[in-house]
């Protein structure tokens, strides 16, 4: 049989985990540390080498074979070519062609994929989105990452589109500097450093460090939920999505119940037809970036 190895690829760990095409999985699942800070190219393709061949042994235990490999990485990349250009919490990784020096090493067919899209590949697939042909999956951390399911495909036009985190958002009387160069995108009001600047601006005090921790302050909570709600509608007018998958280290229960009662009044006052119908769900999958990323490979072999 064959079976295809999801990699996640984070800041602080790579973890991989085998699939079928069914979506079965195939134990262990592999995790091991790294320091992204660090980290160099030659010590990160070591330490993936090692994962792929360990994997491979597990496969062969199965009686397996792996047929191809997919790896979820943070951005920038270049996924039609191969190229991890400069990952924020990647230090020293820059330009890397980690498909062809993989492909060199190993000789499996690689794959790599941004991990927002692959954690809305995995929602879909195996997870809260498995009902839905249209979707679309917002993950809120430090960063806001985005992923778009149109008619079960993902859609990232050319390989770097889908990036709703780095939209603008208009706000009255208020400018904020994103990391990306722009005003007010979609990240300077969702992702951490935005969330700590509405603290401040509504509490007058310094922030905690954790945005959680933030979060917990009911007027924090309610302005930041706000803002969730005009980027979600902002991606509705666009893709009409079925389905708004929301995942990431910010998100709770608590804000997923708050962000559909507002919506629900912004459809009663202003949208009408265009929210009638969008589900409004957590991610459930905590694996889904690998699982993502081995659907990936699938997908890119059957293609």
């Amino acid at each position: 049989m064959e079976l295809y190895l999801g990699i996640d690829l984070g800041g602080s760990h790579i973890s991989g985990w085998l699939l079928d095409r069914n979506g079965n999985t195939y134990n262990p699942f592999s995790k091991r540390g790294i320091n992204g800070a660090k980290l160099t190219i030659t010590e990160l393709i070591c330490s993936l080498t090692e994962l792929i061949r360990d994997m491979q042994f597990t496969a062969q235990g199965y009686g397996c074979i792996i047929k191809a490999v997919g790896i979820a990485s943070p951005g920038p990349l270049e996924p039609n070519h191969g190229i991890i250009i400069s990952p924020p919490n990647l230090l020293h990784i820059r330009n890397l062609k980690v498909v062809k020096l993989l492909q060199e090493r190993i000789g499996y067919k690689t794959f790599l994929i941004n991990d927002a899209d692959a954690a809305v590949l995995g929602e879909a697939w195996l997870g809260a989105a498995k009902d839905f042909k249209n979707a679309v999956m917002l993950t809120l951390g430090t960063g806001v990452g985005s992923g778009i399911i149109v008619n079960g495909r993902l859609a990232r036009g050319q390989g770097m589109g889908g990036e709703w985190g780095h939209t603008t958002l208009f706000v009255p009387w208020e400018e904020r500097d994103c990391s990306c160069g722009r005003l007010n995108c979609l990240e300077s009001y969702l992702g951490t450093k935005g969330l700590q600047t509405t603290y401040r601006n509504l509490l007058k005090l310094e922030p905690p460090e954790s945005g959680r921790e933030a979060l917990l302050v009911p007027t924090v909570m309610d302005k930041y939920c706000a803002h969730l709600v005009e980027g979600i509608v902002n991606i509705v007018n666009v893709h009409h999505p079925e389905c708004i998958i929301l995942g990431g280290g910010l998100v709770t229960s608590i804000m997923v119940e708050k962000v559909i009662l507002q919506l629900k009044v912004y459809r009663d006052l202003k949208l009408g037809g265009l929210l009638n119908g969008l589900e409004v769900r957590s991610a459930v999958n905590p694996q889904a970036g690998i699982i993502g990323a081995a659907k990936h490979a699938i997908n890119e072999v059957f293609s």
